[in-house]
């Protein structure tokens, strides 16, 4: 023995994680051929890149999902303008065949108010 203390393989500085790793754990977890197996198939290209074209095609199909939630949101939003639009033109119509005489001029206002607000609707949530 010339002095020198025997370094532990496990803090032995100048091992690369793989052969830290290699010298940690084959034989006594895993053996020599499970070892390389299991590298092997974690450094595999064809594997990584099959995996990453899935990761891809899964988050395609999750922005569809989105964009056809954002799009019936619209088609909602639309549709309640719509109806909006109507109600408005239904009072105007009942103020301007003079079923309330003096409130005809209220029913043309009521009507353009409710088109403006719904038309400003439909333009504001189509941006």
């Amino acid at each position: 023995d010339d002095g020198e203390a025997a370094v532990p393989i496990s803090e032995d500085t100048t091992l690369t994680p793989l052969q830290h790793h290699f010298q940690t754990l084959v034989p006594e977890t895993v053996s020599y051929v499970d070892f390389w197996t299991r590298y092997y198939y974690r450094c595999d290209p064809d594997r990584i890149a099959k995996e990453w074209e899935r990761q891809d095609r899964i988050e395609e199909l999750r922005q569809i999902q989105r964009q056809r939630e954002r799009d019936e949101a619209l088609k909602e939003v639309a549709e309640a303008a719509e109806a909006a639009i109507r109600l408005g033109r239904s009072a105007a119509t009942f103020f301007k065949e003079g079923l309330l005489r003096s409130g005809a001029a209220a029913g043309h206002a009521v009507e353009e108010a409710l088109t403006n607000v719904a038309e400003e609707a439909i333009v504001g949530v189509g941006e």
